[in-house]
């Protein structure tokens, strides 16, 4: 007579699941390096200057040697401290790996200076429309009147 499978233990992770989820973590640490490495590059400051601003940042020494272990692709021992993220952002100046890293966790990142800035650029195409629309109402009421025709 067969065994009856025991029912899975709540929170219990099945061995297919866990080699899942492995493979995710280690994947969205190649994500995080190369979104890093993507930061650096695109940032208005060199990299030494990174590191300089990071170390006042965090008040621990970050080295240009550290940086570029923590960015290189084939240094996958290196790993980069999350802690050090805040620190990195205003850095560099960019957003990239803090974004992946919200959305590895299924989240949105939401700059507040960005969300300014493209309110501003709402308001500023809202009022060109208001504005066309003003010409195109007027012109329509010409054309209804027999003004124009």
């Amino acid at each position: 007579m067969p065994r009856k499978a025991k029912p899975p233990v709540p929170g219990q992770l099945l061995l297919f699941d866990l080699v899942e989820r492995m493979d995710r973590a280690r994947e969205m640490a190649s994500v995080v390096k190369r979104a890093l490495a993507e930061d650096l590059r695109l940032s208005l400051f060199p990299r030494d200057q990174v590191a300089s601003r990071m170390t006042t940042l965090l008040g621990a020494e970050i080295s240009l040697a550290q940086l570029d272990s923590w960015t290189a692709p084939t240094k996958t021992l290196h790993r980069f401290p999350l802690e050090y993220l805040p620190a990195f952002a205003q850095a560099t100046g960019r957003w990239g790996a803090l974004r992946a890293v919200a959305e590895g966790c299924g989240a949105v990142l939401v700059v507040p200076d960005q969300v300014r800035q493209e309110l501003g650029l709402v308001e500023e195409q809202r009022r060109q429309l208001a504005g066309r629309e003003r010409t195109l109402r007027a012109v329509n009421a010409a054309i209804e009147t027999g003004v124009l025709g």
